[in-house]
């Protein structure tokens, strides 16, 4: 129940490209159960907005998650293949412990999580159990919005 997706095809609806991921109904994308312990969200209208993108990940080296070539279009990625520039494209987005992907101590170390790809879908961000599974298959563009626990 981490993550409890009312509407897949909702999941991140963004109105404005400056702003990460700007929520239309936040309701419906984090159904955080305990949120003192999963994210604590200081305003829930927009989940993570970025005040700067420059400054959000500008990671020179993919082994710190995401290298990013274009700031100005974080992850309005067009083409599957280079989300994250990985050297192997059957790995390329996909988690297998969700808990250590949220897990996070600061931005300097975003995730330690094992990729794996899951075919079936554009987007998959899985838990150990399979209870967890985001996927948008219709819009080609991948947005992996960065939580982090304070």
């Amino acid at each position: 129940n981490l993550v409890a997706i009312a509407d897949a095809s909702n999941l991140v609806a963004i109105a404005d490209a400056s702003n990460l991921v700007p929520i239309a109904d936040a309701s419906n994308l984090l159904a955080i159960a305990d949120a003192s312990n999963l994210v604590a969200i200081a305003d829930a209208s927009n989940l993570v907005a970025i005040a700067d993108a420059s400054n959000l990940l500008a990671i020179a080296d993919v082994s710190n998650l995401l290298a990013i070539a274009d700031a100005s279009n974080l992850l309005a990625i067009a083409d599957a293949s280079n989300l994250l520039a990985i050297d192997d494209a059957s790995n390329l987005l996909a988690f297998a412990d969700v808990i250590n992907l949220l897990a996070i101590a600061d931005a300097s170390n975003l995730s330690s999580s094992c990729l794996k790809f899951n075919s079936s879908n554009l987007l998959a961000i899985l838990d150990s159990t399979n209870q967890l599974a985001i996927s948008d298959t219709q819009a080609r563009t991948l947005l992996v919005s960065v939580i982090i626990k304070t």
